[in-house]
């Protein structure tokens, strides 16, 4: 997660989030350099995970946290249970939050052109303002807040002009209060679901969404999606048949743009 205050001078660069994802990817490929190299400065907070094999100072996110340190950000690091894997970029104008990123996109090569992720904006106080608390629940006190008021409850956010939104922020003590609204909204779908999951295949079939896309196969409805497993890669089909397709057909077969994307990947595989 991250926080910036913009003055007047830097204010259309500072904002324009896209552009920071950019530059990213025109540096060194990390988002760290595009911060450093925008010179946020103390103008910057970010918080940055210490989990697991993240905490020794050998680790890439503390060698971007001491980057980032050094050019005067600050730096809080922490963890929620486990992963701290929030992708949240918030602007601030005079104070007061006024635009968000959020989403499951790593801001890596792999995750913006390669992975089946997902990347949001949204403009105005109030989405801001909903993940301004976020981040400052996440920055002072992060193990109360699977219990508090902003973890345990949908937020509804009725932008003017557009349509409303629903968050709902985790982490939270019961999976159940953010999955099974998208699992109602799979089982009541009456003409199409499409969907993206990652590790679908190694949910439990009795998981309340993973129970539902399986539903799919013998509902009288359009489905599509996709998601990955460690064996390999099928295609299951609207019929609810599958379709195994092999890499080598997917290296001189597949269409632009995604066949760039694929050779791109086999130059960087990890990226």
């Amino acid at each position: 997660m991250m926080g910036a205050r913009a003055p007047a001078a830097l204010a259309e660069a500072v904002t324009s989030i896209a552009a920071l994802c950019g530059r990213a990817l025109r540096c060194t490929g990390t988002i760290v350099w595009a911060l450093h190299g925008f010179a946020f400065g103390k103008r910057l907070r970010i918080i940055i995970d210490n989990s697991g094999n993240h905490a020794p100072a050998t680790s890439g996110p503390s060698q971007a946290a001491k980057t980032l340190t050094k050019a005067k950000a600050t730096v809080q690091r922490m963890h929620f249970k486990s992963l701290q894997h929030n992708k949240v970029l918030i602007v601030k104008r005079n104070g007061t939050a006024v635009k968000v990123l959020c989403g499951s996109t790593n801001f890596s090569f792999n995750g913006l052109y390669l992975q089946s992720d997902n990347t949001l904006v949204f403009e105005g106080q109030d989405a801001a303002g909903l993940f301004e608390q976020y981040f400052a629940a996440a920055w002072t006190d992060p193990k109360t807040f699977p219990t508090s008021d902003l973890a345990t409850k949908w937020h509804l956010i009725q932008p003017k002009g557009a349509p409303a939104i629903q968050f709902c922020l985790a982490p939270h003590g019961n999976p159940d209060l953010s999955l099974k609204p998208v699992a109602a909204a799979i089982d009541q779908a009456s003409s199409s679901v499409f969907f993206a999951i990652a590790f679908l295949a190694q949910i439990k079939t009795t998981d309340t969404v993973r129970a539902a896309v399986d539903r799919l196969t013998d509902k009288p409805v359009f489905s599509y999606g996709i998601s990955d497993k460690s064996t390999g890669l099928s295609v299951k089909k609207p019929d609810g048949t599958v379709g195994l397709v092999k890499w080598d057909y997917l290296k001189t077969k597949t269409a632009q743009p995604f066949a760039a994307e694929i050779q791109l990947w086999l130059r960087h595989p990890r990226a």
